[in-house]
């Protein structure tokens, strides 16, 4: 990204409020829905592991097939100490884990639920994608929809 672009970024103004008038009955039955501040940090901290497009590419490339670190260095293009940062990062955010074999280490993520998780957010992201595909709503096509209780 180049410099200009990342400050017109940084500077962009986001729109607020002209006026303070909440809706208090709507934030509290909004409050009640929100998960426990552990679940919260818990998902933070999963979030944080994950922004990184490497981090991505890995916990991809491992939705795929289990691979070795030498095999993810070589797809990410990337020496194996810095695959191996990254690798950390994911372990510690519990997103993966290893067998040995040997002498070679082989890693998978540690869910298949996560395989169809990283894939569905690749693919809301893409650039190139087909029309049937899911479209990120332009603010436009927000509406407004009533808070439903589970």
């Amino acid at each position: 990204m180049s410099k200009m672009k990342a400050q017109n970024q940084r500077s962009r103004q986001i729109p607020l409020c002209e006026i303070y008038n909440p809706d208090t009955r709507r934030a509290e039955r909004v409050r009640a829905l929100l998960p426990d501040e552990e679940s919260l940090h818990d998902t933070a901290r999963v979030l944080k592991a994950c922004a990184d497009p490497a981090r991505v590419k890995i916990l991809y490339a491992l939705g795929e097939s289990e691979l070795c670190v030498c095999e993810l260095a070589h797809l990410l293009g990337l020496s194996m100490p810095t695959v191996s940062y990254h690798l950390r990062i994911l372990d510690q955010a519990k997103l993966i884990e290893y067998r040995k074999q040997g002498r070679l280490v082989f890693y998978r993520l540690r869910d298949e639920c996560l395989t169809q998780r990283v894939q569905q957010l690749v693919e809301l992201f893409r650039k190139d994608r087909s029309p049937e595909q899911p479209q990120i709503l332009q603010e436009s096509q927000i509406t407004e929809q009533p808070i439903l209780r589970r």
